[in-house]
């Protein structure tokens, strides 16, 4: 992802040139070794900024398995009738981790949803195109069309870890 990341040009502003438009990106490694404690320094790092921290994790599937891994020594079973050996949501902090299918391999992503909008271009709103019929089908078909773009007030408040093994 672009937008997260700390030498792109986003909105005119090169964040090579100009460092205050720079999203907090660290190697990580190990996540046995160090993940959970690269993810306090991440988090740690963009409370700093003033507004709400981070709202949101996101991860691949192996790496949100390797946080929950970290977890299951402290699980606590509190009921007598059934064992549940797995977290139904899991957080750090105040903010969900989850994981998606489409996210970079070994990268979690840090994001807040008080500094991202998404933006809708009032020319492709949800526009319905004409109504064609192709020539070799007996239907007819239209385009569905709309612009969207994923912007940032505060890049600094967005952050990602790389690099995460096992």
């Amino acid at each position: 992802m672009t937008l997260i990341d700390a030498t792109s040009t986003i909105q005119d502003i090169n964040s090579t040139t100009y460092s205050f438009w720079q999203a907090d990106v660290n190697a990580s490694g190990s996540f046995a070794a160090q993940g959970r404690s690269d993810m306090l320094t991440l988090w740690n790092a963009l409370a700093i900024i003033p507004g709400k921290p981070s709202d949101l994790l996101v991860t691949t599937a192996t790496v949100h398995g390797y946080y929950e891994g970290s977890l299951v020594a402290q699980q606590r079973y509190t009921s007598m009738g059934a064992g549940n050996s797995a977290f139904s949501n899991l957080m750090f902090k105040t903010a969900p981790v989850i994981f998606d299918n489409d996210c970079t391999s070994g990268v979690m992503y840090f994001l807040n949803s008080d500094i991202l909008e998404l933006a809708v271009s009032s020319d492709t709103n949800f526009v319905l195109s004409e109504w064609v019929k192709p020539s070799d089908q007996d239907a007819k078909v239209a385009q569905i069309l709309v612009g969207l773009e994923l912007i940032t007030t505060n890049r600094r408040k967005l952050g990602k870890l790389t690099g995460i093994t096992a």
